[in-house]
């Protein structure tokens, strides 16, 4: 969201829709990803329970469903890997990373996510 710094005016949502019943953790394990093999991983992992929709989501007072949860997540243990952490966790805890669909699923949002471990190198730019 974007909020004016004369008025206050907030443009754009500063509170995501995502279910309020999610947890997100994380930690360093002894592996590198490719591309970072020199470096440790941020392991982050994203959990969810079955819930009831509210008035942001789709089909208000309906079920919203935890299907694949708990979800993992990796980012390359570097300095820039922890920023990104920072931020990941910030849009998290603003309730950006997830969403309902239309079919009561819990769905990722717009922001990409590396979910498997292996598979090509990585780039952070």
């Amino acid at each position: 969201y974007i909020q004016c710094p004369t008025c206050g005016q907030i443009l754009g949502d500063k509170f995501g829709d995502q279910p309020e019943t999610g947890i997100m953790s994380y930690k360093v394990i002894p592996k590198g990803l490719p591309g970072f093999q020199d470096y440790h991983s941020i392991q982050i992992t994203y959990n969810f329970q079955n819930g009831t929709q509210n008035s942001q989501h789709p089909n208000p007072g309906a079920p919203y469903f935890a299907i694949g949860f708990p979800r993992t997540a990796f980012l390359p243990d570097t300095e820039l890997g922890r920023r990104l952490l920072a931020l990941l966790e910030k849009a998290f805890n603003a309730g950006h990373t997830f969403t309902v669909s239309q079919a009561g699923d819990i769905v990722w949002g717009s922001i990409p996510h590396r979910t498997e471990f292996g598979g090509e190198a990585m780039s952070i730019k």
